[in-house]
């Protein structure tokens, strides 16, 4: 949604991380790699994508607000899980399943 509809983000890019596949932009793909492996690795994060993050000119703070978003998230989603929270009728034509490949590999 936020992306969507407040950053204007191109649909390309949003169904490209959506299905887990490689982004247009190098610099995006290099964040999006990041991300992923800070949820799938529960932070530990080294090697080839670390070295991508940072070569793709991002910084160590931008690394740490990278964690700071995946932190939130995760304490939004287990609340809303443990409190049932339902999706705004708002939100419903956004609703999303993740892809069975990602539910295997827990990715976020």
């Amino acid at each position: 949604m936020i992306a969507k509809h407040m950053v204007k983000a191109d649909p390309a890019i949003i169904d490209a991380i959506r299905n887990l596949q490689p982004l247009p932009n190098a610099k995006l793909d290099a964040l999006a790699n990041f991300a992923r492996n800070v949820v799938r690795n529960r932070g530990v994060v080294s090697g080839q994508t670390l070295d991508n993050f940072f070569t793709a000119g991002y910084s160590r703070a931008q690394a740490l607000e990278v964690v700071l978003a995946v932190a939130f998230k995760t304490l939004s989603n287990y609340t809303n899980h443990l409190i049932n929270t339902p999706l705004d009728d708002a939100f419903q034509g956004e609703a999303w399943e993740e892809p069975s490949q990602c539910a295997s590999k827990q990715c976020a």
